[in-house]
């Protein structure tokens, strides 16, 4: 995939069973769709106060072969402000699409999803808003973990977020 000017990266760091997976690198569609790329960001960089909900240290609870992986459930005090539905300009296309789960029509919040294989039926009811572009093995790790009924038994966990940064400028 060629990176687009001004594309933000990030990486998603994982562990499965404990040991360190590697880093997934995630460019962001921010300019297509800067709500949910500004609560991504917001999750996975929180404030440094200790009240701020964050990805880091939360697990994938779903793996579905060749389907997908869901996780990111973060604890906080108060529900978050669900994020209204932006656009579907990102398709599901490939593996690697990063985007938010949902309950219904603009009710995405924190939990999110990674693409294993192309999801086209996704493509007008999730928002998705990133692309993997590098990493893939580390997800092909994810997507063969052992599970039972869908729950990964070793476990796997976000770590870290880290290295954001805006490509061409």
């Amino acid at each position: 995939m060629l990176l687009q000017e001004g594309a933000i990266l990030v990486h998603l760091f994982v562990s499965i069973g404990g040991d360190p997976a590697g880093p997934l690198v995630f460019q962001l569609e921010a300019r297509r769709l800067p709500k949910a790329c500004g609560r991504f960001l917001d999750l996975l960089y929180p404030s440094q106060s200790n009240q701020s909900p964050t990805y880091v240290r939360s697990l994938i609870h779903r793996v579905v072969p060749g389907g997908w992986a869901q996780g990111g459930v973060v604890p906080f005090k108060e529900k978050l402000e669900a994020v209204a539905d932006e656009s579907f300009a990102v398709a599901h296309d490939r593996p690697g699409v990063i985007g938010f789960a949902n309950e219904g029509p603009h009710s995405s919040t924190a939990q999110l999803y990674i693409t294993f294989a192309p999801q086209p039926a996704l493509d007008t009811k999730f928002v998705a808003f990133g692309r993997l572009v590098d990493g893939l093995d580390v997800l092909r790790k994810i997507e063969g973990v052992e599970t039972d009924n869908g729950r990964p038994l070793p476990q796997v966990k976000i770590t870290a977020g880290g290295n954001q940064f805006t490509y061409g400028f």
